[in-house]
Protein backbone atom coordinates (compact mmCIF):
# COMPACT_ATOMS: atom_id res chain seq x y z
CA UNK A 1 0.00 0.00 0.00
CA UNK A 2 2.69 2.26 0.94
CA UNK A 3 4.72 1.59 -2.32
CA UNK A 4 1.50 2.38 -4.56
CA UNK A 5 0.89 5.68 -2.49
CA UNK A 6 4.41 6.01 -3.62
CA UNK A 7 4.09 5.59 -6.97
CA UNK A 8 1.21 7.74 -6.88
CA UNK A 9 2.91 11.02 -5.54
CA UNK A 10 5.95 10.64 -7.76
CA UNK A 11 2.98 10.53 -10.68
CA UNK A 12 1.19 13.48 -9.49
CA UNK A 13 4.21 15.37 -9.47
CA UNK A 14 5.74 14.70 -12.65
CA UNK A 15 2.21 15.73 -14.46
CA UNK A 16 2.48 19.18 -12.07
CA UNK A 17 6.14 19.49 -13.41
CA UNK A 18 5.19 19.07 -17.22
CA UNK A 19 2.58 21.24 -16.86
CA UNK A 20 4.18 23.95 -15.28
CA UNK A 21 7.16 23.52 -18.40
CA UNK A 22 4.09 23.63 -21.19
CA UNK A 23 2.79 26.90 -19.45
CA UNK A 24 6.46 28.25 -19.18
CA UNK A 25 6.40 27.58 -23.13
CA UNK A 26 3.31 29.32 -23.98
CA UNK A 27 4.32 31.91 -22.27
CA UNK A 28 7.14 32.56 -23.65
CA UNK A 29 5.73 31.90 -27.16
CA UNK A 30 3.04 34.71 -26.50
CA UNK A 31 5.36 36.95 -25.52
CA UNK A 32 7.50 36.23 -28.40
CA UNK A 33 4.66 36.31 -30.61
CA UNK A 34 3.78 39.79 -28.95
CA UNK A 35 7.23 41.62 -29.73
CA UNK A 36 6.93 40.13 -33.34
CA UNK A 37 3.69 42.08 -33.83
CA UNK A 38 4.97 44.98 -32.41
CA UNK A 39 8.31 44.64 -34.20
CA UNK A 40 6.14 44.38 -37.19
CA UNK A 41 3.85 47.21 -36.45
CA UNK A 42 6.74 49.23 -36.44
CA UNK A 43 7.71 48.63 -39.76
CA UNK A 44 4.82 49.67 -41.14
CA UNK A 45 4.43 52.85 -39.52
CA UNK A 46 7.20 54.93 -38.87
CA UNK A 47 7.96 56.52 -35.13
CA UNK A 48 7.14 60.27 -35.11
CA UNK A 49 10.48 60.22 -33.09
CA UNK A 50 12.34 58.47 -35.89
CA UNK A 51 12.00 61.65 -37.99
CA UNK A 52 14.38 64.27 -38.68
CA UNK A 53 12.69 67.58 -38.03
CA UNK A 54 14.01 69.62 -41.65
CA UNK A 55 12.23 66.37 -43.49
CA UNK A 56 8.71 67.72 -42.37
CA UNK A 57 7.70 71.74 -42.74
CA UNK A 58 4.74 72.85 -41.38
CA UNK A 59 3.66 75.84 -43.64
CA UNK A 60 0.92 78.13 -42.86
CA UNK A 61 -1.31 81.35 -43.52
CA UNK A 62 -2.49 83.12 -41.01
CA UNK A 63 -5.10 86.67 -39.64
CA UNK A 64 -2.88 88.06 -37.29
CA UNK A 65 0.77 88.25 -38.99
CA UNK A 66 -0.72 89.39 -42.49
CA UNK A 67 -3.12 92.14 -41.20
CA UNK A 68 -2.14 95.67 -39.98
CA UNK A 69 -1.04 95.92 -36.49
CA UNK A 70 -1.80 92.92 -36.07
CA UNK A 71 0.17 92.65 -32.91
CA UNK A 72 -2.60 95.54 -31.53
CA UNK A 73 -4.88 93.46 -30.08
CA UNK A 74 -7.30 96.20 -29.09
CA UNK A 75 -7.58 96.78 -32.81
CA UNK A 76 -7.76 93.41 -33.46
CA UNK A 77 -11.15 92.50 -31.18
CA UNK A 78 -12.52 95.70 -32.64
CA UNK A 79 -12.44 94.36 -36.04
CA UNK A 80 -14.60 91.73 -35.32
CA UNK A 81 -15.17 88.21 -36.53
CA UNK A 82 -17.23 86.33 -38.97
CA UNK A 83 -20.16 86.65 -36.46
CA UNK A 84 -19.91 90.02 -36.16
CA UNK A 85 -18.56 92.95 -33.30
CA UNK A 86 -17.08 91.09 -30.42
CA UNK A 87 -15.65 94.08 -28.25
CA UNK A 88 -14.28 97.43 -27.72
CA UNK A 89 -10.59 95.95 -25.90
CA UNK A 90 -9.04 92.23 -25.59
CA UNK A 91 -9.02 91.94 -21.88
CA UNK A 92 -13.15 92.84 -22.05
CA UNK A 93 -13.96 90.63 -24.89
CA UNK A 94 -16.03 87.58 -24.16
CA UNK A 95 -13.45 85.03 -25.20
CA UNK A 96 -16.00 82.30 -27.22
CA UNK A 97 -16.43 85.40 -29.70
CA UNK A 98 -12.40 85.80 -29.88
CA UNK A 99 -12.27 81.86 -30.74
CA UNK A 100 -14.98 82.43 -34.10
CA UNK A 101 -12.62 85.03 -35.29
CA UNK A 102 -10.11 83.45 -36.39
CA UNK A 103 -7.55 83.99 -32.83
CA UNK A 104 -7.24 81.81 -30.29
CA UNK A 105 -6.57 82.59 -27.21
CA UNK A 106 -4.28 79.58 -24.77
CA UNK A 107 -1.77 79.09 -22.09
CA UNK A 108 0.73 79.15 -24.91
CA UNK A 109 -0.41 83.16 -25.63
CA UNK A 110 -2.54 84.61 -28.70
CA UNK A 111 -2.37 83.01 -32.23
CA UNK A 112 -4.25 83.19 -35.42
CA UNK A 113 -6.02 79.43 -35.62
CA UNK A 114 -4.46 78.31 -38.37
CA UNK A 115 -1.08 79.09 -36.58
CA UNK A 116 -2.37 77.16 -33.48
CA UNK A 117 -3.32 74.46 -35.08
CA UNK A 118 0.24 74.66 -37.23
CA UNK A 119 2.44 74.95 -34.15
CA UNK A 120 0.41 71.64 -32.72
CA UNK A 121 1.77 69.92 -35.53
CA UNK A 122 5.32 71.07 -35.52
CA UNK A 123 5.73 69.98 -31.93
CA UNK A 124 3.90 66.71 -32.19
CA UNK A 125 6.03 65.67 -35.98
CA UNK A 126 9.34 67.56 -35.01
CA UNK A 127 8.35 69.38 -38.33
CA UNK A 128 9.92 73.16 -38.92
CA UNK A 129 7.41 76.11 -39.18
CA UNK A 130 7.25 78.19 -41.71
CA UNK A 131 4.53 81.16 -41.49
CA UNK A 132 3.35 82.35 -45.24
CA UNK A 133 3.34 86.46 -45.18
CA UNK A 134 2.44 88.69 -47.47
CA UNK A 135 3.99 92.32 -48.43
CA UNK A 136 0.84 94.14 -48.60
CA UNK A 137 -0.85 93.67 -45.69
CA UNK A 138 -4.90 93.19 -44.95
CA UNK A 139 -6.99 95.12 -43.16
CA UNK A 140 -8.08 94.58 -39.75
CA UNK A 141 -11.68 94.78 -39.88
CA UNK A 142 -12.55 91.26 -40.67
CA UNK A 143 -15.53 91.68 -43.42
CA UNK A 144 -13.36 94.52 -44.79
CA UNK A 145 -10.59 91.84 -45.22
CA UNK A 146 -13.01 88.74 -46.64
CA UNK A 147 -14.02 91.26 -49.38
CA UNK A 148 -10.58 92.36 -50.02
CA UNK A 149 -9.91 87.97 -50.14
CA UNK A 150 -13.25 88.23 -52.38
CA UNK A 151 -11.89 90.77 -54.82
CA UNK A 152 -8.26 89.14 -55.19
CA UNK A 153 -9.60 85.60 -56.31
CA UNK A 154 -11.91 87.46 -59.13
CA UNK A 155 -8.99 89.38 -60.28
CA UNK A 156 -6.54 85.91 -59.86
CA UNK A 157 -4.10 88.49 -57.74
CA UNK A 158 -0.63 86.77 -56.91
CA UNK A 159 -0.18 88.67 -53.81
CA UNK A 160 4.01 89.32 -53.16
CA UNK A 161 5.04 87.31 -50.30
CA UNK A 162 7.76 88.51 -47.94
CA UNK A 163 8.54 85.11 -46.62
CA UNK A 164 10.43 82.11 -48.51
CA UNK A 165 11.54 78.66 -48.15
CA UNK A 166 15.09 77.99 -48.18
CA UNK A 167 16.22 74.64 -49.28
CA UNK A 168 12.88 73.30 -50.15
CA UNK A 169 14.30 70.25 -51.62
CA UNK A 170 14.96 69.50 -47.61
CA UNK A 171 11.50 68.59 -47.54
CA UNK A 172 9.70 64.97 -47.53
CA UNK A 173 6.05 66.14 -46.55
CA UNK A 174 4.52 69.49 -46.09
CA UNK A 175 1.66 70.23 -43.89
CA UNK A 176 -0.19 73.39 -45.70
CA UNK A 177 -2.71 75.11 -43.78
CA UNK A 178 -4.82 77.93 -44.46
CA UNK A 179 -8.14 79.75 -43.19
CA UNK A 180 -11.46 78.96 -45.84
CA UNK A 181 -12.19 82.42 -47.75
CA UNK A 182 -15.15 82.40 -49.79
CA UNK A 183 -14.48 78.65 -50.23
CA UNK A 184 -11.14 78.76 -51.49
CA UNK A 185 -7.44 78.90 -50.39
CA UNK A 186 -6.87 82.90 -49.49
CA UNK A 187 -4.53 83.84 -52.50
CA UNK A 188 -1.73 84.10 -50.95
CA UNK A 189 -1.49 80.12 -50.88
CA UNK A 190 -1.35 80.60 -54.75
CA UNK A 191 1.86 82.44 -54.85
CA UNK A 192 3.30 79.86 -52.10
CA UNK A 193 2.39 76.81 -54.77
CA UNK A 194 3.83 78.74 -57.77
CA UNK A 195 6.52 79.43 -56.05
CA UNK A 196 8.16 75.89 -55.34
CA UNK A 197 8.49 72.78 -57.25
CA UNK A 198 6.92 69.98 -54.86
CA UNK A 199 7.01 67.26 -57.13
CA UNK A 200 7.44 63.71 -55.54
CA UNK A 201 6.75 65.80 -51.61
CA UNK A 202 4.02 64.63 -49.57
CA UNK A 203 1.50 68.02 -48.89
CA UNK A 204 -1.28 67.30 -45.93
CA UNK A 205 -3.68 70.26 -45.93
CA UNK A 206 -5.11 71.53 -43.09
CA UNK A 207 -7.82 74.39 -42.70
CA UNK A 208 -10.24 76.31 -39.96
CA UNK A 209 -13.35 77.49 -41.38
CA UNK A 210 -16.50 78.85 -40.31
CA UNK A 211 -18.53 76.01 -42.06
CA UNK A 212 -17.15 75.33 -45.23
CA UNK A 213 -14.09 73.24 -44.46
CA UNK A 214 -11.81 72.31 -47.29
CA UNK A 215 -13.98 72.83 -49.82
CA UNK A 216 -12.26 72.56 -53.32
CA UNK A 217 -9.01 73.49 -52.05
CA UNK A 218 -7.27 69.79 -52.33
CA UNK A 219 -8.45 69.31 -55.40
CA UNK A 220 -6.70 72.61 -56.45
CA UNK A 221 -3.33 72.03 -54.92
CA UNK A 222 -3.48 68.62 -57.03
CA UNK A 223 -3.89 70.86 -59.89
CA UNK A 224 -1.13 73.04 -59.11
CA UNK A 225 1.41 70.16 -58.05
CA UNK A 226 0.33 67.54 -59.66
CA UNK A 227 3.81 65.54 -59.29
CA UNK A 228 3.22 65.99 -56.15
CA UNK A 229 1.41 63.52 -53.48
CA UNK A 230 -1.85 65.23 -52.45
CA UNK A 231 -3.43 63.76 -49.38
CA UNK A 232 -7.13 64.18 -49.42
CA UNK A 233 -8.12 63.36 -45.88
CA UNK A 234 -7.05 66.60 -44.61
CA UNK A 235 -8.34 68.49 -41.51
CA UNK A 236 -11.40 70.83 -41.15
CA UNK A 237 -11.60 72.64 -38.22
CA UNK A 238 -14.34 75.20 -37.00
CA UNK A 239 -13.25 78.48 -36.16
CA UNK A 240 -14.45 78.48 -32.49
CA UNK A 241 -13.26 74.77 -31.64
CA UNK A 242 -10.33 75.09 -32.27
CA UNK A 243 -8.89 75.82 -28.63
CA UNK A 244 -10.17 72.96 -27.69
CA UNK A 245 -8.89 70.34 -30.90
CA UNK A 246 -4.79 70.07 -29.72
CA UNK A 247 -6.02 65.86 -29.45
CA UNK A 248 -8.26 65.79 -32.58
CA UNK A 249 -5.34 67.18 -34.29
CA UNK A 250 -2.42 64.77 -32.99
CA UNK A 251 -4.95 61.79 -33.60
CA UNK A 252 -5.46 62.95 -37.30
CA UNK A 253 -1.84 63.72 -37.53
CA UNK A 254 -1.40 59.67 -36.48
CA UNK A 255 -4.09 58.60 -38.56
CA UNK A 256 -2.13 59.22 -41.91
CA UNK A 257 1.07 56.84 -40.47
CA UNK A 258 3.07 59.39 -42.88
CA UNK A 259 3.96 61.96 -40.05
Amino acid sequence: MKKRWCTLCKTVLIICFLTACGDEAETEQTIDKGQQRVEKESEQRPDITDLNGDEVLVAYFTRLPNTESGDNLDAVVQGGGPYGAIGESFESADMDAISSASITVTDEGVKGNVETVAGWIAEYTGGELFSIETLEKYPLDYDTLINQGGEEQQNNVRPQLVTHVENIENYNVIYLGYPNWYHDMPMALYSFLEEYDLSGKTIIPFVTSASSGLANTVSTIAEMQPEADVIEDGLELVMGDVKNSKEEVTNWVDSLGIQ
